[in-house]
């Protein structure tokens, strides 16, 4: 994001390029899982569009933040694993893709630190692909975790050894004390609120209604594929014993070490565990595990066949879904910032009246009305100030009017302008000097 904003100026492009890329790598390597995990056409793109409509997973490529990068190169360093394990490559193609994963994963590092334990283990993974557990030569084995650690590691190193060297723990501190509440929030983050404005009312209904059940029959086909496992691996036949059924094992020790390295941080060191964006992660790792579980070939049994026709109705469900919740007006985890671009150019209009040089705004909020401020260059208002209360010096301030809603009913405050989808409010103190030249009613519509 630096490098963007010295080469392009402070602006909308320059502060989300960097995501934006995250994006479009996101986007390749979900086409090129999708295209190899996939077993038909429909089952391709099905996997592709859970991968990429997810509402949780669009926000952040698009949010100026580090997390669509981050992402990004995650799923490229899945994209190698995945390759690795469905094609029977030479050796000199499996370094190839074992350097390219590596130096993916230590970008994805640098990009956002909350990825490292779930980076490590697709690591791991890859590096477990290619090792001979029948005959193992220590030479191979020594040269296979070079090519697959130490490119990332260096990179790491070179682009976060400073970062790293003074980071404290203390700034750990963003997220959840239980699994549950982590499982929780990924799923209300990616079955959002249906967009009313897009989602016909006929649709909205059937869609929401089968939302609560939604969770409870996942995990029951979840478990009942899984049943079915071991036979992948007893059987003789070639074309039942195949590479998604190692997939699968392989991304489900994955998640358990990621999940367990998480449980183990948080219990030692009471760092929490991950929540919300820290999660993104597990997005890409459960869809594309899920859809592997849900996709294996069935035998003509009519218990199996219904299990798969029912897998594949969660999943169309799913993509029907994320579809439904598409917005491009606000994101969800800072839905309280909707509105503040577009009152920006009421509030200049306020500062202009009334003289204000100085705005009171919440935390919450100064942050982007500094790049609005700056970015327009218009001056107004000349200073924004952070605060959670009141100044009484009859000034504007830029507040949740819920918090303060007994100061509107005395009077104290007057509502200026509120947010169409939040309770962003431009507020005007009523001076408690009676010879404030402010009247408490300019300005007022």
């Amino acid at each position: 994001m630096r490098v963007s904003i010295q080469a392009l100026g402070e602006s909308h492009l320059s502060l989300r390029l960097p995501a934006l890329l995250g994006g479009m790598l996101y986007l390749s390597a979900s086409a090129l899982i999708s295209l190899l995990v996939g077993q038909r056409t429909f089952g391709k793109i099905l996997l592709f569009s859970l991968l990429v409509l997810n509402p949780f997973v669009l926000d952040y490529l698009v949010v100026a933040r580090g997390y669509g990068l981050a992402i990004g190169f995650f799923q490229v360093c899945l994209a190698c694993l995945v390759l690795m394990l469905s094609h029977a490559l030479t050796l000199s193609s499996r370094q190839i893709l074992s350097i390219a994963g590596s130096l993916a994963a230590g970008l994805s590092f640098a990009a956002n630190l909350s990825f490292a334990f779930a980076l490590l283990f697709v690591l791991v993974g890859t590096f477990l692909v290619q090792i001979n557990f029948k005959s193992p030569r220590l030479q191979h084995t020594l040269k296979t975790a070079l090519f697959t650690f130490v490119p990332g590691g260096l990179l790491v190193l070179l682009l976060c050894g400073s970062v790293l060297r003074d980071y404290q723990r203390e700034q750990l501190f963003w997220g959840a004390n239980s699994f549950r509440d982590l499982f929780v929030d990924l799923f209300d983050a990616s079955f959002a609120l249906l967009n009313q404005d897009f989602v016909p009312n006929v649709i909205i209904a059937p869609l929401s209604a089968v939302r609560g059940y939604f969770p409870l029959a996942l995990l029951a086909l979840v478990l009942l594929s899984c049943s079915q496992l071991p036979k992948f691996f007893i059987s003789k036949e070639p074309q039942v014993s195949n590479w998604r059924s190692q997939a699968i094992v392989l991304l489900l020790m994955v998640l358990a070490a990621t999940l367990n390295a998480h449980a183990l941080q948080f219990i030692w060191l009471g760092t929490p565990l991950p929540y919300e964006r820290t999660a993104l992660f597990l997005i890409p790792l459960l869809t594309i595990f899920i859809f592997l579980l849900l996709d294996l070939p069935q035998s003509e049994a009519v218990r199996t066949r219904l299990l798969q026709v029912c897998g594949y109705a969660l999943l169309v469900y799913s993509a029907i879904y994320y579809l439904g919740c598409m917005r491009d007006n606000y994101f969800r985890e800072w839905s309280i910032n909707a509105d503040i671009h577009p009152m920006f150019t009421r509030l200049e209009q306020e500062c202009r009246i009334r003289s204000c040089f100085t705005i009171y705004s919440h935390p919450n909020y100064s942050g982007s009305l500094r790049f609005y401020r700056k970015l327009y260059s218009t001056g107004d208002p000349k200073q924004v100030v952070d605060t959670e209360s009141l100044q009484g010096n009859g000034g504007i301030h830029v507040l949740p009017a819920d918090q303060h809603k007994e100061a509107l009913e005395s009077g104290r405050l007057k509502l200026l302008q509120r947010g169409a989808l939040s309770d962003y409010s431009i507020l005007l103190e009523v001076p408690r000097n009676p010879n404030t030249s402010d009247s408490p009613g300019a300005g007022l519509q």
